[in-house]
């Protein structure tokens, strides 16, 4: 009995007879992709397949694998290259009636179209099959969309493929740099006339032959590409016919939109209230995983139990969840002190034990974890078998099976600390650090392309490690991305989305907006600006680069669900704190220029239109009334500003002229203070007009 109970797409699926052959139905095939042919998971993927690591618990595949039964698929050929026995013994587990399962290995393959070549080659598609990512999870009927694909193909010999895309917005959390493209579509038919990434280019180009023969073409911006395909036969084949064919996208689809001499064509099919997604990097694992913890993704929800329902293993391997209001999941064997805090949308697996006063939101436990005294996990993926000594703060990071962290170490968000790995006592992990045990085989070779040695527990024993990498008694090395540190922010957990939202809006498959119980702990409103600020303070204590601030400061914002006026707001008072008050006023007008000359860089990271920057003048207003010697040189601080191309001349007037009208006496005051140099700013203004116009009537 399938877990997905009475979803409505199930009563839209013709009943089968028991007793019928399936070779005489001309059973549904789909291929399984359980390579990603990326690395953006290493170095944990040096240890287990990405399809293989817990998606809330739950290995990636089995979510995939349950949506594929549960839409008709009759047989389902599991295609793998990396860790091809892991795969091959966990999907040997499950079970699922109805469906073949079936894994298929190829050592030699590199890609996508290594990966159909080689399927060719086996002779298993014996038709029109569904192509599908390991790591997707979606809830949508997939039976439609199979149903209209066969459909146009009676009508339509040549329509080779049916792809299938999200709609959201260009802000969507799930969105991964690979979805910056626009598709071009015939509005009446969905057949795709033109699809091109556009993350590198400010627009895109389109032949004029595009528009012959057609009245109404839209572009989709709006999409998201959910790796679920509906291929004829004919695809594999023309893999086959053109080994230049490696990606799915950048070959495939544009050799075939392209091509002079191919009449094969592709269709779209465009979904809005169901959900797909798929797990691209670290940073989109979070979200979905929120996702998923905030039912988005029903009925592939914890307390299904997917793995208890559909394993044939007697191990521990089994799940056993329960729901609780505030969107708690919780197995059996769980033991929780009386003065610890769970807050909402938190996982705790089978055998975890949280000590007394630790405060726990937003984070997935996996097994048998231990959580000591006075820890703090916001956004936190922890494994199995994870051991979290007292007074302990995680946040945003991901930690494998078997880590260990002493006490009053601070792992900071976008760290992922691979299996084995111990953080020393007191050690801070910086943002985005990646750790791992594992050891290079030829050190001088590239840490993404190379060969790696995992050692025994034995030989962990006997090894040595950098205190600088783990700290004193740590275990584990620094693994040095070859990307760089923006790659690295908009790929990690506690990252930046590759495209930032516009203030004031909202868009995401979840609404935080539910109301939670009132036993969970909510944070409190000032915890944001408490942890920016010290953010901020730390960072120019220890003289950190700006750019790695920014970066924390950014995934603050993102995992409180906060706005960059907020960061502003937050973050502005520091640096003035920075300028010594206790000097006289001339010297401390000159300490103040250098902090803000030295912070400009910071600054405009945050100033993505007049909003920010109005937020800016009014929180400077604000730390001007509370500090004297500040209030006097009010003035020096905007034309400061306006120097280093923080504040813009337009935000400054427009300051100025909403100022004119307040009975405020304290924005008179500054007002009064700053009205020589807005005076200025008019006059340069209207010598701009002036030589405009000028320019003008000599061209004329």
């Amino acid at each position: 009995q399938s877990t997905w109970g009475n979803h409505p797409f199930l009563r839209l699926m013709p009943p089968r007879n028991k007793d019928q052959d399936l070779e005489s139905e001309q059973p549904l095939q789909a291929v399984l992709l359980a390579d990603s042919y990326y690395k953006r998971f290493m170095p944990v993927s040096v240890e287990r397949p990405k399809v293989l690591m817990p998606l809330v618990n739950v290995p990636m595949i089995n979510y995939a694998i349950e949506f594929l039964a549960a839409n008709g698929v009759h047989e389902l050929f599991v295609f793998c290259t990396a860790h091809a026995q892991q795969i091959k013994e966990h999907v040997e587990q499950l079970h699922y009636p109805g469906l073949r399962l079936q894994v298929l290995i190829s050592e030699d393959a590199t890609s996508v179209g290594d990966a159909m070549r080689e399927l060719d080659s086996m002779s298993k598609i014996r038709g029109d099959f569904v192509l599908m990512s390991g790591d997707v999870i979606s809830n949508m009927d997939l039976s439609k969309v199979v149903e209209a694909h066969f459909k146009r193909r009676q009508s339509v010999p040549n329509a080779i493929m049916t792809k299938i895309f999200k709609k959201a917005s260009p802000q969507h959390a799930t969105r991964s740099v690979e979805d910056d493209a626009v598709l071009v579509m015939d509005t009446a038919t969905n057949e795709i006339v033109e699809y091109e990434q556009t993350s590198s280019k400010p627009c895109m180009s389109i032949q004029a032959e595009r528009f012959e023969n057609r009245t109404d073409l839209s572009f989709r911006y709006d999409l998201i590409d959910c790796h679920i395909d509906i291929c004829g036969i004919e695809v594999i084949q023309l893999f086959t016919d053109n080994f230049d064919y490696q990606d799915m996208r950048d070959d495939f689809i544009k050799g075939i939109l392209h091509s002079e001499l191919a009449e094969d064509k592709l269709y779209a099919h465009v979904i809005a209230n169901e959900y797909a997604a798929r797990v691209h990097d670290p940073r989109v694992y979070d979200r979905i995983s929120r996702d998923i913890l905030q039912r988005w993704t029903f009925p592939l929800v914890p307390e299904t139990n997917m793995l208890a329902q559909k394993t044939t293993s007697t191990s521990s391997g089994v799940t056993s969840f329960t729901y609780s209001r505030g969107n708690l999941y919780k197995e059996k064997n769980v033991q929780l002190a009386r003065s610890c805090v769970i807050g909402a949308d938190v996982v705790l697996g089978s055998g975890t034990v949280i000590g007394e006063h630790s405060k726990i939101s937003r984070s997935v436990l996996g097994r048998n974890c231990s959580i000591g005294q006075n820890v703090t996990l916001e956004g936190v993926h922890l494994w199995d078998n994870v051991v979290v000594e007292d007074n302990v703060s995680i946040k945003q990071a991901i930690l494998c099976s078997h880590v260990v962290v002493r006490r009053r170490a601070v792992i900071h968000p976008g760290s992922i600390l691979s299996f084995k790995v111990c953080v020393g006592e007191g050690f801070i992990v910086h943002p985005f650090t990646r750790l791992t045990v594992a050891s290079l085989v030829d050190e001088e070779a590239d840490e993404e392309d190379a060969e790696w040695v995992v050692p025994t527990n034995e030989q962990l024993k006997e090894m040595s490690w950098d205190p600088k990498h783990v700290g004193e008694g740590g275990v584990g090395r620094v693994f040095k991305s070859s990307m760089a540190v923006s790659e690295l922010s908009v790929q990690s957990i506690g990252g930046t989305p590759p495209y930032v939202e516009a203030e004031g809006e909202t868009d995401t498959f979840a609404d935080d907006s539910s109301e939670e119980d009132e036993q969970y702990e909510e944070i409190p409103t000032n915890h944001f600006r408490e942890e920016v600020q010290l953010t901020v303070r730390r960072g120019a204590e220890d003289n950190h680069a700006l750019e790695n601030v920014q970066l924390e400061v950014n995934s603050l914002k993102f995992a409180e669900d906060k706005s960059f006026s907020d960061c502003i707001d937050a973050f502005m008072p520091v640096i003035f704190d920075l300028a010594d008050s206790n000097l006289p006023l001339k010297q401390y007008i000159a300490a103040l220029t250098k902090v803000l000359q030295h912070w400009a860089p910071f600054m405009k990271k945050f100033l993505f239109s007049r909003f920010e920057q109005e937020s800016m003048i009014r929180t400077i207003e604000t730390y001007a009334r509370e500090q004297d010697k500040f209030a006097s040189c009010f003035h020096c601080v905007l034309q400061v500003l306006y120097q280093v191309e923080v504040l813009a001349e337009d935000a400054i007037l427009d300051w100025a002229a909403e100022t004119e009208s307040s009975d405020d006496e304290h924005k008179q005051r500054f007002l009064k203070q700053a009205m020589p140099f807005v005076e200025w700013l008019k006059a340069a203004d209207e010598e701009d007009e002036d030589e405009d116009e000028d320019e003008e009537e000599d061209e004329n």
